[in-house]
């Protein structure tokens, strides 16, 4: 495959579970000692890369007097020059396994000849190019290329233990499927095989990086996207079987919920109506809950004093979903330390209004006053303002009065928090 991390993953998921292979000595005597010789020198007039070690491997059957060499090899497709090999045995030898050394540079000339203890080669390089032609054994352990037309014969011969030399088969009769091929950023998607056997091996390549080796693995997807999605199957004593779905799952975004609320400016009684706002990016619908129950509108009222668990369950089009959580609270002069009455006569005593719980607020906040019909006398942002009694006209308030005062507070992460309640003037 064109994902090395998978073919690693091949590699360490299937070791140790080849299936056997039963050498075939009777057509491995015919080929395989010139084949062997041949695999390891590549020619290229054109300038390709010359291979400069030949490996070979030789066991002389004693008494028999028949000689056969093993060794994995491989031919260049691009073989441009009519070679011929000579390789003789020292028949007295039992244990050879020796390595000739070529020089590059030697190879181009006519013949070389190389030699080790018991091995001798020599390799006749016509600069021709003719086609490609089968090696044959003669009777008295030599080799050369067949003039003759004959059955092709495969020159690569791999090992079932070099598993990138496979190739895989299509996985057409153990199809899988995924519980979900429309999903969202950290829902878990299932996958299943049908006919799951426990003695396969299994490897799994979900296409964001991640693998599993188990049989029906279960993935979550971290990030969106479209992904293929591959398994590689191996039965025992068969080859590795591979099947690929194009754009199997599609991971949507999760909206991040971000919910708001608002409070009026002033408020008369001991109940409040905020606003609820929902600042989800990309969602089309949202629900509320105010203390565990679902409200029908964004428009809850409150009563005063009070705190509550105000919930967001944002959705988008794809149903994907996200929550978040916070506290509403909603106060009185008690919880702000606020007097009930003052009185603005000059006395020096309680002349004016200010709830003591502002003094060392470090939280932005904004009081404001209001009469019994609900318009605006007075409005304050700083502890060293407080209100004199004096009205909008520039009167000041008459004895017995009563107003509304407001304060809404604003914490750094900018959730607001209420108190409300009256006061009344003394003089």
């Amino acid at each position: 495959m064109s994902d090395k991390n998978f073919d690693d993953k091949i590699r360490e998921t299937l070791e140790g579970h080849e299936p056997e292979v039963n050498a075939n000595w009777g057509k491995m005597k015919d080929r395989i000692a010139a084949a062997a010789a041949i695999g390891a020198i590549g020619l290229d007039v054109a300038g390709s890369k010359i291979a400069t070690q030949l490996s070979i491997a030789a066991a002389v059957v004693i008494g028999a007097g028949t000689m056969w060499l093993a060794q994995t090899f491989f031919v260049e497709d691009d073989f441009e020059k009519e070679t011929s090999i000579a390789i003789t045995v020292d028949e007295d030898a039992h244990n050879i396994d020796e390595q000739i050394a070529f020089d590059p540079e030697t190879l181009i000339e006519e013949s070389v000849v190389a030699e080790s203890s018991d091995i001798k080669l020599e390799v006749n390089v016509n600069s021709n190019p003719v086609e490609e032609k089968p090696i044959m054994i003669t009777a008295d352990n030599t080799t050369s290329v067949n003039e003759d037309k004959v059955e092709d014969r495969p020159i690569i011969e791999s090992s079932p233990e070099v598993f990138e030399e496979l190739e895989p088969e299509e996985l057409e009769v153990v199809p899988f499927t995924a519980s979900a091929t429309s999903s969202c950023v950290g829902v878990k998607v299932d996958f299943v095989v049908e006919d799951i056997d426990a003695l396969n091996i299994y490897l799994w390549n979900f296409g964001d990086g991640s693998f599993s080796s188990e049989a029906a693995p279960t993935h979550t997807y971290d990030k969106p996207g479209i992904f293929d999605v591959t398994l590689s199957m191996r039965s025992p004593g068969t080859s590795i079987k591979t099947k690929t779905i194009k754009n199997l799952v599609e991971i949507h975004p999760q909206p991040t919920a971000v919910m708001s609320w608002e409070f009026p400016r002033t408020v008369k009684g001991n109940t409040v109506q905020i606003v609820l706002v929902d600042n989800t990016e990309l969602a089309n619908s949202a629900t509320w809950l105010v203390d565990g129950e679902i409200i029908e509108f964004d428009t809850p009222v409150l009563n005063i004093p009070g705190k509550y668990d105000l919930n967001l369950i944002a959705s988008n089009q794809f149903g994907c979903q996200d929550h978040v959580s916070k506290t509403i609270v909603v106060g009185d002069r008690q919880q702000l330390n606020a007097p009930a009455r003052f009185s603005p006569d000059g006395d020096g005593r309680y002349d004016t209004f200010m709830p003591f719980g502002l003094l060392s607020l470090s939280d932005r906040w904004q009081l404001v006053i209001s009469n019994e019909e609900g318009k605006e006398v007075f409005v304050s942002d700083s502890a060293e303002n407080s209100w004199g009694g004096i009205l909008e006209d520039g009167t000041v308030a008459i004895n017995g009065s009563h107003f509304y005062w407001t304060v809404i507070c604003t914490d750094f992460h900018g959730n607001k928090r209420l108190y409300s309640d009256i006061i009344n003037v003394e003089r």
